[in-house]
């Protein structure tokens, strides 16, 4: 993944208990996904903020996308929102020879790792008609049924 300038992170100007404010809007490009059953949206949308905290670099963002991704029955590609709230990434500062952090593959990877593996369908779906004899049903707890934290 290429290095862009708003993935930088320059270590030197984080000293004293500095702190940068990270909020961009970038395109989805630099994730360089090339699959047909994962389309990112043109944008991410990313805020946050980075930080040294004894001898470490805190990077701290909240990520925010959409993808299309196919349902598996219908096969139509469904739009789905990625957040990804309260990520927190720590670097130790000897580790950043340069001086200089491309953050860019831990928001590429948090994003991925957030996206599900499949997308379902909405509720009025004709393709689902057919299925749902094979999905499981919802079971309402009975009154006579333990629950441990009933008390709590």
């Amino acid at each position: 993944v290429k290095a862009l300038e708003i993935f930088k992170i320059y270590t030197d100007r984080l000293k004293d208990g500095e702190s940068e404010a990270l909020c961009e809007e970038i395109s989805s490009d630099f994730l360089e996904i090339q699959e047909n059953d994962l389309i990112f949206e043109k944008s991410i949308e990313f805020k946050g903020k980075a930080y040294v905290v004894d001898n470490n670099l805190v990077i701290q963002l909240c990520l925010k996308d959409k993808a299309s991704i196919p349902w598996n029955v219908c096969n139509r590609m469904l739009m789905t929102v990625i957040i990804v709230d309260n990520l927190y990434h720590l670097e130790p500062i000897k580790r950043i020879k340069s001086g200089v952090f491309d953050f860019s593959n831990v928001v590429r990877e948090s994003l991925l790792l957030e996206t599900p593996s499949f997308n379902e369908c909405q509720p009025s779906c004709r393709d689902k008609e057919g299925i749902t004899k094979y999905l499981k049903k919802e079971e309402l707890v009975s009154g006579n049924a333990y629950s441990p934290f009933e008390n709590l």
